[in-house]
């Protein structure tokens, strides 16, 4: 049997957003990928075919999850890393 996570429950203003920041050329595109994995994420789908859908991997889907669960919209920001300039 799949595994199926739970959907995420978006309200109208957050899918507008989503799907706006997944279609706008003038942001950037992994802003847009993000977007597009969080409305695949909402839909009742094992977490293995978002993987297959997007090309990431089961750790980038299951981080970008939680991340967004805990800090919606602004959990697609781009986080400062390590070693990396700002």
């Amino acid at each position: 049997m799949a595994n199926h996570s739970r959907p995420f429950v978006l309200g109208a203003v957050t899918r507008i957003e989503l799907e706006r920041l997944q279609r706008a050329l003038s942001v950037p595109s992994g802003l847009s990928r993000l977007a597009r994995v969080v409305l695949l994420l909402e839909e009742p789908r094992p977490g293995v075919e978002v993987v297959r859908l997007t090309g990431d991997n089961t750790l980038q889907i299951s981080r970008l999850r939680r991340r967004f669960a805990a800090e919606g919209l602004a959990g697609l920001d781009d986080k400062p890393q390590s070693g990396r300039p700002r």
